[in-house]
């Protein structure tokens, strides 16, 4: 009898989580930003975007630096920190030591991160030797990073 209930506890407590991210997920991703995750995805690639997208950008085949079920993931909380200062920061050298140290690929900048982070644009994205736009549709711009 024991066992029968921790058994329905594990189910309940791995099963929970999974829908309330499936939920947030759903409620985040717009259709383009969707479409560009998929369409720079599937080679492995490491994209950063807000947690909210990790899930999105493991179906496309990518790694995400976070998702919302990244409690086992090392330093959770930094990564998550690192998220947004990627997005609110204004030292580019900063930029560049976060984008270096998960071995970024992609940024995905949408009007979710801009509303989510506060900015409208990054200062940093001018340096066309370290970024370069490869997807611009809608709200949704990727950008390449290439100075990892």
């Amino acid at each position: 009898r024991i066992v029968q209930v921790l058994f329905a506890l594990a189910i309940i407590t791995s099963v929970v989580p999974v829908v309330f991210a499936v939920m947030n997920y759903e409620s985040k991703v717009s259709a383009s930003t969707e479409n560009a995750i998929e369409t720079i995805g599937g080679n492995g690639s490491v994209i950063l975007a807000p947690h909210e997208y990790g899930h999105a950008i493991t179906y496309a085949g990518s790694k995400n630096v976070a998702d919302s079920l990244f409690l086992l993931a090392p330093a959770p909380d930094k990564r998550v920190k690192d998220i947004e200062i990627v997005y609110s920061s204004q030292s580019e050298t900063t930029v560049l030591e976060i984008m270096r140290r998960y071995e970024v690929d992609y940024l995905v900048l949408d009007d979710y991160a801009r509303e989510k982070f506060g900015v409208n644009e990054l200062s940093y994205i001018g340096d066309k030797k370290c970024f370069s736009k490869v997807y611009d549709e809608k709200e949704t711009k990727v950008y390449r990073f290439k100075c990892g």
